[in-house]
């Protein structure tokens, strides 16, 4: 149902569950259609949801879990995914419907950690070409941008003492280990 703006009216949410007497696995979504509506649209041919795990079984049933009044898409979202979370590994839904601003950057900061650990070789041999290549160009931004880097290291440096002493006690063990 739409209002007089055409904008999706949230305040209609349903909360649901597709489940099958075959499996017991289960799909949490949400929408605003009626659920039998929803339902035929899981049904179709052209799913491409996770959902079709359930479809597949051709006993499937849908079920409503809430009435959930929210005022936007986000919000609904929001609450799926806490359903979602809670039925763990029983629920088949592969995306995530709503991800927080911190958990996509958690997300971000592993999956940069795994490719960069995977691509080590890689990533070093490009940067190594790149520096090649921009002789100039990077000796004439180091030019340009001498107060401002030299600023930056003295302020890198105060905020990373405590790290950057360690890792120099370190080196010095490890040195002094090669020369016994």
């Amino acid at each position: 149902m739409t209002n007089t703006n055409n904008m999706k009216d949230y305040k209609l949410t349903k909360m649901y569950m597709l489940i099958s007497p075959s499996t017991h696995l289960v799909y949490i979504g949400h929408t605003i259609q009626r659920l039998s509506q929803r339902h035929y649209g899981h049904k179709q041919a052209s799913n491409q949801c996770s959902s079709k795990e359930i479809i597949a079984f051709g006993d499937s049933k849908i079920i409503l879990i809430e009435n959930y009044e929210c005022e936007t898409e986000e919000e609904a979202r929001r609450r799926e995914q806490e359903i979602i979370d809670g039925y763990g590994e029983k629920c088949v839904n592969c995306h995530r419907a709503y991800r927080s601003d911190e958990y996509t950057k958690e997300y971000h900061k592993e999956y940069n950690k795994v490719y960069g650990e995977e691509r080590k070789e890689e990533i070093k041999a490009y940067a190594a070409k790149y520096r090649e290549e921009n002789k100039e160009v990077i000796k004439a931004y180091r030019e340009e941008n001498k107060e401002a880097l030299k600023a930056y290291a003295v302020k890198y440096r105060e905020e990373h003492k405590d790290a950057i002493n360690q890792r120099r006690r370190e080196l010095r063990t490890i040195r002094k280990s090669k020369q016994a």
